[in-house]
């Protein structure tokens, strides 16, 4: 029963329907249960706290089994309602004081039958499109990076006529619209924290709207906005392909529903099907060409063709409607390190930062940048802020080890890889620079820890395996030293290095057979060590035959001019001696006839080859102090 026009005492109703919203409802409720004359939750299977809360503010709950369709629940909300005016919120959305203040105001005396607040839903990826910094003006979304704002009747009176309508993105306005009702547009804000809650929750919800989306589609053919609505949330789960029917779809269904030409410019783009995209972008800019966002992408497209001085251009162009856009700014500065002007690039990389500074993606990309041009000491600042702004970030720590451990600071290196490893346990590279943190600061025992720790998650990872052989040299243990190298062949079984020290390491044992065979692989692994030649030589004197030997020698003293000499002095010994040579058949190799002082091998890897860090970082690993282990 509607109130008659014009009387002062109306009464409001706060409507929600819940599952599972202990984190936010407390939030919600606070904000506006001063202003409410009654709360009407519906309870559609909660297994968490949620009705423990809300019925600590007085709510009436009731129980309304999930059919699959938000409408039929919001409205059951309706039903139980006894206000003259509906208020509709959901758990994880809420009013600030100053806008709550005035909803008594607004049904006070009004021939309107509902207000339009605008919904702000709050992100942290300022890559979404259709998203904007946030501004400023409210404390309740300062600590986010992006939103997106929705107009949308969430006030209004209750009225039979006045239902919600759709299974998913459930809405009174077609009812407004259909029948003419008059409403009023407000700047009154419902901050909205869906779309920044955690991971998991965020993922189940993409798939229970995704599959209701889909069944609204089907059931609603000719509605152009389920049609939309449906391309929207295939394009947010990077699915272009199905989000272009969608789209193509809706434009047919509605040509002003406009902004599904600019998705099918964005999918084609994103798709890499570039001309296609492009004759999209062409019809946006016919259509849209005052619109900042619009110009942004099409830059983009531009940088992505190559066209990089006329994307400048357009980038400049967005910056002159939206002197606020920090994506343009950011975007525009990466393309000028593209064009080779540093200095450019970095200052426009830092207006974005300064503009939009609560955005992780602009200082993840920013790290990444500055290391890629050489810069990676200004990367360090913006990253602490962005670790200590965002404490769950789990790019920025492993970013920050990577940049300590290319500047040799490796007790910080260790300090952000530990931080990182604790938000994301399987950053494999991560716990790599640990260990060599560690090798390097000489911490030797929590090196070979932390190498044993990585074998656990990666058991082929090279770089663990051949430091761990390196620091049973390091100590002498023979035996641990071969078992290491074997593991190390038996997941890279023509890692020339690895076959060429297990040769030694067996040759010094026995020189028997099996020792030259290993030598003969790592000489096949690698033909241009001339070091596995003098081993081989030796091998040859030891188990084929001093000819074969001085045949070999031959080979060294005219291919490389560099031992022509050593090999020289080998032949002379072998041709003079043959008789002292076979009857050192049988005995052990020695550090003379090893060639010592002319065996040149890399100290613990002076230069690993980083087979696992993904960001190709240069894996430095501090070189031995003198009277250390032979490495």
């Amino acid at each position: 029963m509607s109130p008659a026009c014009g009387n002062s005492k109306q009464t409001l109703s706060l409507c929600m329907i819940v599952k599972n919203e202990e984190r936010f409802v407390d939030q919600c409720l606070t904000s506006v249960r001063d202003f409410v004359d009654e709360i009407i939750v519906v309870d559609t299977g909660c297994e968490d706290r949620t009705t423990e809360i809300v019925g600590k503010y007085g709510a009436n709950i009731f129980v309304h089994p999930w059919v699959g369709d938000f409408s039929v629940a919001r409205n059951h909300s309706i039903d139980h309602a006894g206000s003259d005016w509906i208020l509709v919120l959901d758990a994880d959305e809420k009013l600030a004081l100053r806008d709550a203040t005035h909803l008594r105001d607004l049904i006070k005396t009004t021939t309107y039958q509902g207000f339009k607040l605008i919904q702000r839903n709050y992100l942290w990826d300022a890559r979404v499109a259709c998203s904007k910094p946030v501004p400023q003006d409210y404390e309740e979304g300062r600590v986010y990076s992006n939103c997106v704002d929705v107009p949308v009747i969430r006030l209004f009176r209750k009225s039979p006529e006045i239902r919600y309508l759709g299974r998913v993105h459930e809405l009174v306005d077609p009812v407004f619209e259909a029948r003419q009702l008059p409403f009023l547009s407000t700047d009154l804000v419902i901050h909205h924290y869906g779309k920044v809650a955690e991971r998991n929750r965020l993922e189940a919800k993409k798939q229970v709207y995704l599959d209701l989306g889909r069944q609204k589609a089907q059931e609603e053919p000719g509605n152009a906005m389920a049609q939309y609505e449906m391309g929207i949330q295939l394009f947010e789960l990077n699915r272009f392909t199905e989000a272009i029917s969608y789209f193509e779809t809706t434009y047919r269904l509605n040509p002003s529903i406009d902004f599904s030409l600019f998705y099918l410019a964005l999918a084609h783009h994103r798709l890499g099907e570039l001309q296609v995209a492009g004759e999209y972008y062409q019809k946006c800019l016919v259509r849209n060409a005052e619109n900042d966002r619009v110009l942004l992408d099409y830059a983009n497209y531009l940088r992505d063709l190559g066209h990089l001085k006329k994307a400048v251009k357009y980038y400049k162009q967005c910056i002159s409607l939206n002197p606020k856009n920090a994506l343009a700014f950011f975007n525009m500065g990466g393309v000028f390190l593209r064009l080779g002007k540093t200095e450019e690039g970095f200052i426009r990389l830092s207006q974005a930062l300064r503009l939009n500074p609560d955005s992780e993606v602009l200082y993840e990309n920013f790290a990444h940048l500055a290391m890629e041009n050489g810069r990676s000491v200004d990367a360090l600042v913006p990253l602490e802020l962005c670790s200590s702004k965002f404490p769950q970030n789990r790019s920025c720590p492993g970013v920050l080890a990577e940049i300590h451990f290319k500047l040799k600071q490796y007790e910080q290196a260790r300090e952000w890889a530990s931080k990182a490893l604790l938000l994301d346990p399987n950053w494999n590279s991560v716990r790599l620079i640990k260990a060599h943190s560690e090798f390097s600061s000489g911490l030797l025992s929590e090196a070979e820890a932390s190498y044993q720790e990585l074998l656990g998650y990666d058991p082929a990872n090279l770089d663990a395996l051949m430091n761990l052989a390196f620091l049973a040299e390091r100590r002498g243990d023979l035996n641990q030293l071969e078992s290491r190298l074997r593991e190390v062949t038996n997941h890279h079984p023509d890692h020339p290095l690895a076959l060429k020290k297990l040769a030694v390491t067996q040759s010094r044992r026995c020189p028997d057979q099996s020792a030259l065979a290993l030598m003969e692989r790592a000489f096949q692994a690698n033909p241009r060590d001339t070091e596995c030649l003098l081993l081989l030589g030796y091998l040859f004197e030891k188990n084929v035959g001093p000819e074969r030997a001085i045949e070999l020698y031959e080979r060294i003293k005219a291919d490389n001019p560099k031992l022509a000499r050593l090999a020289a002095e080998k032949i002379r010994r072998l041709a003079q001696s043959l008789e002292t040579v076979e009857r050192k058949n049988g005995e052990h190799l020695s550090r003379e006839d090893m060639g010592e002082g002319h065996y040149v091998q890399e100290p613990p890897h002076e230069r690993l080859s980083n087979y696992e860090f993904s960001r190709g970082i240069e894996i430095i690993i501090k070189p031995k102090e003198k009277g250390n282990a032979r490495t």
